[in-house]
């Protein structure tokens, strides 16, 4: 009777188990990059992002404040209060957005030594600024005019400039990370067309090895079972 070395349910088996493991492994890797994707996304959303939102709404405020304190300077005594008014409503705006910026830096999660020391600039700037800001309008007030003027073109101007330098300087790194952390996500489909690739060649190798171990039969003594056939047939009666 021949013997089956290689049964074909055998084969079945070991081709369908490999391509089962393969396809397991390829989804794994799948899985595995959509989460760092995800991660990296919400890295540049709830990170990066809300640090470089509380930045613009630094820079809006200073600015607009720089320019509140020329009217200072411009308007007439009637108008003065209006515009005070609104240097401090720009004063709350930017303490709105510094108060969670300290926060998040005072956590401590995601926060790089280049961010603290810029961030340690713009308070340095900020405590610069602000009390020669006091000083024009406590001139302007006074009915010095003119000491106003001389104060602002030569010490708050400059000061708020410097001000702004900072700040803008700090939404650059935040658009700097956010540009690195986004071109690595755009390597990383490439990346992972090449991985996948790879599982389907050892997958179609898989499936080839397994397809070619053919079941092999054995027939030992075969002319001597011919010879033993021929002759039972000769000696049966007719």
């Amino acid at each position: 009777t021949p013997t089956l070395t290689f049964p074909l349910r055998v084969r079945l088996i070991l081709g369908l188990g490999a391509v089962l493991l393969l396809l397991a492994g390829l989804t794994a890797i799948g899985i595995r990059e959509v989460r760092s994707i995800d991660r990296t996304l919400t890295h540049m959303a709830e990170i990066n992002g809300v640090k470089q939102r509380h930045a613009i709404n630094f820079r809006g405020s200073v600015h607009d404040r720089s320019i509140a304190l020329r009217d200072v300077i411009l308007v007439s005594d009637s108008e003065l209060d209006k515009v005070l008014a609104e240097i401090e409503r720009l004063r709350a705006f930017y303490a709105a957005s510094a108060g969670p910026l300290d926060a998040m830096f005072g956590a401590g999660a995601d926060v790089t030594e280049d961010e603290r020391a810029i961030l340690a600039s713009i308070k340095a700037a900020e405590a610069r600024t602000l009390p020669l800001l006091e000083q024009v309008v406590a001139a302007r007030r006074a009915g010095d005019r003119a000491g106003a003027e001389a104060l602002l073109l030569a010490q708050a101007r400059p000061a708020f400039v410097e001000w702004l330098a900072r700040i803008n300087q700090f939404i650059d790194l935040q658009e700097a990370r956010n540009g690195t952390e986004a071109a690595r996500l755009g390597h990383q489909p490439r990346e992972n067309a090449g991985r996948q690739g790879l599982v389907h060649v050892r997958l179609a190798i898989a499936s080839a090895a397994v397809g070619a171990a053919r079941p092999k039969m054995r027939w030992p003594n075969c002319t001597k079972r011919a010879g033993l056939v021929s002759a039972a047939r000769f000696i049966q009666p007719r």
